[in-house]
């Protein structure tokens, strides 16, 4: 577990700007999740050329629950 440095890299700004940061490596994290998920639905299709394969319903945050395409549950 990393310690937190008092001094350190965030610590001259503003609760503002902490939160805009927040929201900024958030998006990050969603724009590279959307782009590795669309990477995979083109492996799939690469793969299985000759294959008609239907994207149609495709969800990057849905799950596979007994053959069902579901939202995940929350623990």
């Amino acid at each position: 577990e990393a310690e937190v440095d008092p001094d350190g890299e965030y610590s001259n700004m503003s609760r503002a700007e902490l939160i805009a940061k927040i929201f900024d490596v958030e998006s990050g994290s969603l724009d590279f999740a959307k782009s590795a998920f669309d990477n995979v639905v083109a492996q799939v299709k690469f793969f299985n050329k000759g294959l008609e394969i239907s994207t149609e319903g495709l969800d990057a945050l849905k799950e596979v629950r007994d053959g069902e395409l579901v939202s995940p549950q929350e623990d």
